[in-house]
Protein backbone atom coordinates (compact mmCIF):
# COMPACT_ATOMS: atom_id res chain seq x y z
CA UNK A 1 0.00 0.00 0.00
CA UNK A 2 1.20 3.21 -0.62
CA UNK A 3 0.65 6.56 1.87
CA UNK A 4 2.52 8.71 3.42
CA UNK A 5 3.24 7.85 6.63
CA UNK A 6 5.06 9.82 9.37
CA UNK A 7 8.88 9.25 8.75
CA UNK A 8 8.69 8.49 5.55
CA UNK A 9 9.79 10.17 2.94
CA UNK A 10 6.64 10.97 0.92
CA UNK A 11 5.72 8.82 -2.27
CA UNK A 12 2.26 9.86 -3.36
CA UNK A 13 2.51 12.98 -2.73
CA UNK A 14 0.80 13.55 0.25
CA UNK A 15 -2.85 11.88 -0.72
CA UNK A 16 -3.65 9.25 -3.52
CA UNK A 17 -6.43 10.65 -5.64
CA UNK A 18 -8.73 8.10 -3.61
CA UNK A 19 -7.28 10.37 -0.53
CA UNK A 20 -8.65 13.24 -2.61
CA UNK A 21 -12.06 11.54 -3.14
CA UNK A 22 -11.89 10.74 1.07
CA UNK A 23 -11.70 13.93 1.92
CA UNK A 24 -14.44 15.31 -0.65
CA UNK A 25 -16.93 13.00 1.09
CA UNK A 26 -15.73 13.85 4.59
CA UNK A 27 -16.88 17.32 4.03
CA UNK A 28 -19.53 16.78 2.35
CA UNK A 29 -21.13 14.64 5.09
CA UNK A 30 -19.73 16.85 7.77
CA UNK A 31 -16.61 14.77 9.21
CA UNK A 32 -13.77 16.68 10.91
CA UNK A 33 -10.65 15.44 9.03
CA UNK A 34 -8.07 15.00 11.74
CA UNK A 35 -4.75 15.57 10.33
CA UNK A 36 -2.34 14.70 13.18
CA UNK A 37 0.64 12.40 12.62
CA UNK A 38 0.93 12.42 9.22
CA UNK A 39 3.59 13.22 6.90
CA UNK A 40 3.78 17.24 6.35
CA UNK A 41 3.60 16.71 2.58
CA UNK A 42 0.26 14.87 3.17
CA UNK A 43 -0.85 18.00 6.06
CA UNK A 44 -0.41 20.41 3.34
CA UNK A 45 -2.44 18.56 0.21
CA UNK A 46 -5.21 18.15 3.16
CA UNK A 47 -5.08 21.78 3.44
CA UNK A 48 -5.49 22.28 -0.13
CA UNK A 49 -8.02 19.74 -0.81
CA UNK A 50 -10.37 20.54 2.36
CA UNK A 51 -13.54 22.61 1.46
CA UNK A 52 -13.93 22.65 5.69
CA UNK A 53 -11.86 23.25 8.76
CA UNK A 54 -9.54 20.36 9.69
CA UNK A 55 -7.94 19.65 13.27
CA UNK A 56 -4.89 17.94 14.73
CA UNK A 57 -6.52 16.10 17.56
CA UNK A 58 -3.45 15.15 19.43
CA UNK A 59 -0.90 16.89 17.92
CA UNK A 60 2.16 19.50 19.10
CA UNK A 61 4.17 22.42 17.40
CA UNK A 62 7.62 21.20 16.08
CA UNK A 63 8.84 24.68 17.75
CA UNK A 64 8.23 23.26 21.16
CA UNK A 65 8.80 19.28 20.23
CA UNK A 66 11.05 18.98 17.25
CA UNK A 67 9.46 15.88 16.74
CA UNK A 68 8.58 14.22 12.97
CA UNK A 69 4.78 13.44 13.87
CA UNK A 70 4.67 17.00 15.36
CA UNK A 71 3.57 20.64 13.21
CA UNK A 72 5.43 23.05 11.78
CA UNK A 73 5.07 26.44 12.35
CA UNK A 74 3.92 26.70 8.44
CA UNK A 75 1.27 24.27 8.77
CA UNK A 76 0.28 25.99 11.79
CA UNK A 77 -0.23 29.19 9.77
CA UNK A 78 -2.04 27.15 6.95
CA UNK A 79 -4.43 26.12 9.66
CA UNK A 80 -5.00 29.33 10.80
CA UNK A 81 -6.46 30.33 7.58
CA UNK A 82 -8.15 27.48 7.19
CA UNK A 83 -10.39 28.03 10.38
CA UNK A 84 -9.11 24.49 12.20
CA UNK A 85 -7.78 23.61 15.58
Amino acid sequence: VERDGTFAEAHVGGLTPYGVEVIAEMNRVGMVVDISHVHEVAMNRVLDVTKAPVLFSHSSSKAICAHPRDVSDDVLLRLKENGGV
